[in-house]
């Protein structure tokens, strides 16, 4: 039977809702490109998405009933806009305490000084954070993170130096032999 292409869904979810749906209204389909959706998602855009497939006769009423359902989420979800704006008026008490407050650097009760100037308190002897403490001390922070590392650079290097000298070491102690009269190189024969 060949099978008609009714929508591509970039999400193997909704993909499954939607068979759902239509399955459960009798509706012959099935998908394609759930392997790469489901266990390569990331990948999906690439090979164009999870389809939606439909068996031929059925594909008009089928694209009728998506159709409803898209069209009454969309009902749903989105808000009413209207022309009125909203009442920003506060009560007379609450204005003056808010104009006392932008006057001066106090903040009425109940409300948030999130954004208030702390140039004022400058002088207070705040409490250190972790941040602060580590941007005052990153010089020992990167020696005692980076110290293993140097140290194995150190020690590969004196490996490998150690390598190349002693094989020298061990010939030149064959030909250079001690005698009493001092240091003399020896051939050996």
């Amino acid at each position: 039977m060949d099978w008609v292409k009714l929508e591509t869904f970039w999400s193997l979810e909704e993909a499954q809702l939607a068979v759902a749906y239509l399955q459960a209204r009798q509706i012959s389909c099935h998908l394609e490109g759930t392997a790469v959706a489901g266990n390569f998602w990331h990948l999906s855009n690439a090979t164009g998405g999870v389809k939606l497939m439909v068996a031929p006769d059925m594909a008009e009423s089928a694209a009728e009933m998506l159709a409803e359902v898209q069209a009454q989420r969309t009902a749903e979800h989105s808000p009413e806009i209207t022309d009125e704006q909203p009442d920003l008026n506060f009560p007379p008490e609450e204005e003056e305490e808010l104009e006392q407050a932008f006057d001066s650097d106090i903040v009425p009760a109940g409300h948030d000084n999130r954004f208030g100037d702390d140039d004022d308190n400058d002088d207070e002897d705040e409490r250190p954070t972790l941040l602060s403490h580590l941007r005052e001390n990153r010089l020992w922070i990167v020696l005692f993170v980076m110290a293993p590392i140097y140290f194995g650079i150190i020690f590969v290097v004196l490996g490998l130096i150690s390598i190349i000298v002693w094989p020298f070491s061990w010939i030149s102690s064959r030909i250079w032999k001690d005698d009493e009269a001092g240091s003399k190189p020896v051939i050996p024969q």
